[in-house]
């Protein structure tokens, strides 16, 4: 029995000696690991931080090495007010701007985006990046205006673009953008351009909203209406964010994608056809309608006149007083004329109705003040006269 008793009683101390050994050799790990990890907290270098991590990749302090490592990397130690003053001699005395700092593998940059304080022409905005090398901040590169809104150059010379508001905004944790927005005003359309530089990624994001200006008294400095079409499965998240202000913009517009075709094409027929509405004589170029609201306004209009060959329908819309013809017998339908609704019928000239002479011969009547004429327009020829 005490024999017996006796094994029992070794079996119980080697049993606690197995459980307990991982453990005494652990806090002998620990102690090597904790004095290590003093070592590189003072060190405080990518060096110190990869060789703990490499000679203890399962450390309790493992978690806090690499947190300390990527703040090395990663995390700016410079406030937004810093980034203002490390920006500010780059950008001289007549600017306004944002400026953000970040920190990529070490590097520490500072990023402007600037625009003139006491006027708003887009000519004076660019993004200005700036590095800190070797305790000297050196300008890296700038964007100018003309890279900042590359599609506000265009054919047309009376574009007159301005910066409307600019500022800086942090989408989420680690991912700033620096925006401005401007407005295009050419002679038959206005545009609300809205342009990010992403810091995160150091590129351009645009976004256009084009239409005619819809300026009411409403309070606001600007009214567009227009169509605005974006990639809903766009991934983007700065896009998406352009995108989403523009949708939220109330003095934004939106029309239908039907008025919108019929907006561009009675514009291209204007452009095609400059000075034939205000001579009333010439050769008319007539647009083919494939789609779009002028189908149901032509089975809509109170005006119309029926001829052999042709049916001719006038009203009123989008702005415009237009006459679409359809070919009889057929499913062609075309944009014969579009002018400027009369505003005064007192003073302005007004179309007031059409008939048809003969077979190819649309008359159009006028009524100007007191003064009563008529204009014919031959729909074979497309030949205008007086």
């Amino acid at each position: 029995m005490r024999r017996n008793g006796t094994m029992r009683h070794l079996s119980v101390i080697l049993f606690f000696v197995l459980l307990a050994g991982p453990q005494i050799q652990g806090i002998a790990q620990t102690k090597s690991e904790t004095r290590l990890y003093g070592k590189t907290v003072s060190a405080a270098d990518l060096k110190s931080y990869d060789k703990f991590l490499k000679r203890y990749p399962t450390s309790v302090y493992a978690s806090d090495i690499l947190a300390r490592k990527d703040t090395l990397l990663n995390i700016s130690p410079y406030t937004l007010e810093d980034a203002r003053s490390i920006a500010a001699p780059f950008i001289g005395k007549d600017a306004a701007y944002v400026a953000s700092a970040l920190r990529r593998n070490a590097v520490d940059r500072v990023y402007a985006l600037a625009v003139s304080a006491d006027t708003l022409a887009y000519q004076a905005c660019r993004v200005l990046c700036l590095e800190n090398k070797g305790g000297k901040w050196m300008k890296v590169y700038s964007y100018d205006a003309d890279d900042v809104l590359p599609q506000v150059k265009g054919p047309e010379t009376d574009r007159k673009p301005y910066v409307h508001d600019s500022f800086l905004m942090n989408l989420d944790p680690g991912n700033s953008i620096m925006v401005i927005n401007c407005l295009v005003e050419a002679k038959d359309s206005t545009a609300y351009c809205s342009i990010a530089y992403s810091i995160t990624d150091e590129r351009l994001v645009h976004t256009f909203f084009v239409g005619k200006n819809a300026f009411s008294e409403s309070g606001s400095d600007y009214c567009i209406e227009g169509y605005y079409s974006y990639d809903r499965n766009s991934r983007d998240s700065v896009y998406n964010f352009l995108c989403r202000r523009v949708a939220n913009n109330p003095c934004l517009i939106k029309v239908s994608e039907d008025d919108h075709y019929t907006d561009e094409i009675v514009r291209s027929w204007s452009i095609a056809n400059a000075g034939l509405c205000s001579n009333q004589k010439g050769k008319a170029t007539v647009l083919t309608i494939s789609r779009g609201s002028l189908y149901e306004q032509f089975d809509k209009a109170k005006e119309k006149a029926v001829g052999q060959k042709y049916t001719a329908a006038m009203f009123d819309y989008r702005g415009y007083t237009m006459i679409v013809v359809k070919v009889n017998h057929s499913i062609e339908y075309f944009l014969a004329w579009a002018e400027p609704e009369c505003a005064n019928h007192n003073t302005d000239r007004l179309l007031n109705s059409i008939y048809f002479e003969n077979q190819n011969t649309l008359v159009m009547a006028y009524y100007h003040g007191r003064k009563f004429y008529k204009i014919r327009y031959n729909l074979a020829s497309k030949v205008v006269s007086k």
